[in-house]
């Protein structure tokens, strides 16, 4: 079973692979059983999760609270009725799941990176790193300073923080190839690894 799997695995990735070569069939293939799979993965997950967190809970154990998302989750399917009189319904959980989505990415967004940014942006200027931070935040900031001519003084701080930014960048999209590097560096020693034998 371990070698089937093995095999099937150095298929796959070879298919995933031959995108490089242009458009052909075991791409397709694999394309498609990646979609699929990853498809029955979510409707599989979506139905133990109504069943766990729902169903059992209201059978189970009489907790009627959990009717409200149950009715919620279902009045998301009333779009799909032939009736226009009832599609309207799919508005009121749509309008729950954005509103809730949208505050609780705002408080991740104000507590990770908003005042993140800002404490870190204010430590003690005891380094030359502390100095590198304060300098880059203070020019980034004025680059982004529209109100007022930027000429003299204002211009040179200005063009640091782009110099600022455009590392920042560059680190940023570094980080992101060596990402993917890794991840292929893991399938090739997968394949002349465990599949080949190659490596040791």
């Amino acid at each position: 079973m371990d070698t089937l799997g093995i095999w099937v695995g150095a298929f796959l990735t070879l298919s995933f692979l031959s995108i490089l070569f242009g458009e052909n069939p075991f791409y397709r293939l694999a394309e498609h059983l990646y979609v699929g799979l990853a498809a029955g993965q979510a409707i599989v997950m979506g139905w133990l999760n109504v069943k766990n967190m729902a169903i059992a809970p209201l059978t189970n154990e009489g907790k009627f609270s959990v009717i409200v998302p149950l009715v919620l989750g279902l009045l998301l399917y009333s779009r799909f009725l032939p009736s226009s009189q009832v599609r309207w319904l799919n508005r009121i959980p749509s309008a729950f799941l954005v509103g809730v989505g949208t505050g609780l990415a705002f408080t991740r967004f104000a507590q990770s990176d908003l005042i993140g940014q800002i404490r870190g942006a204010f430590v003690p200027i005891n380094s030359v790193n502390a100095l590198v931070i304060f300098v880059g935040s203070l020019s980034t900031i004025t680059y982004f300073f529209f109100t007022k001519e930027q000429k003299g003084a204002l211009k040179v701080t200005s063009q640091i923080g782009r110099l600022t930014m455009m590392i920042a960048f560059g680190s940023a999209f570094s980080n992101t190839v060596m990402g993917r590097l890794s991840l292929l560096i893991g399938r090739l020693q997968y394949l002349l690894g465990d599949w080949l034998k190659i490596l040791k």
